[in-house]
């Protein structure tokens, strides 16, 4: 019966990529390279503020959007004088809008800045549907009071 060859390995196995390594290194410290360090370093920070101020004026602006059908919904809620049911009312809708205006936004800096805006302003908006069920209220419990008067009084 024929013998198989086999192949003892010399060496061991590896997956590094074979790297030239150059004695010449530029040391930040001293000589040319070393009068860059500071511009770079002011190209990087001009960078980062234009990055955060684009974004800033896009957050802003999806905002301004988004509080504008925001104010439509206050404005429906109105003449609601249940109070719970004008808040469940207005949350359903908020809720609504924001997540499919969130996710049409794809830059996550942007997405979390409209986030952060559009919490900050959701309180006010609770507040303002509060006072407009109170002033509801009243304007029913008046308006019952009257139309009873009056039944009594005919």
């Amino acid at each position: 019966m024929p013998k198989i060859p086999t192949f003892t390995a010399q060496t061991r196995m590896t997956a590094d990529v074979a790297d030239i390594k150059t004695q010449y290194q530029a040391p930040l410290t001293g000589g040319p390279v070393s009068q860059l360090v500071p511009v770079m370093q002011k190209l990087n920070d001009y960078y980062v503020a234009q990055q955060d101020l684009t974004e800033k004026i896009e957050a802003k602006k999806e905002t301004f959007i988004i509080k504008g059908e925001a104010d439509k919904f206050l404005k429906q809620e109105e003449n609601n004088y249940n109070e719970t049911n004008a808040i469940q009312n207005f949350t359903n809708k908020w809720e609504q809008l924001t997540k499919q205006k969130l996710s049409d936004i794809s830059n996550s800096g942007v997405r979390n800045r409209i986030k952060q805006n559009l919490d900050l302003e959701y309180g006010d908006y609770v507040y303002n549907i509060k006072k407009q069920s109170f002033k509801a209220l009243e304007t029913e419990s008046t308006n019952t009071y009257n139309s009873e008067q009056n039944t009594l009084a005919a």
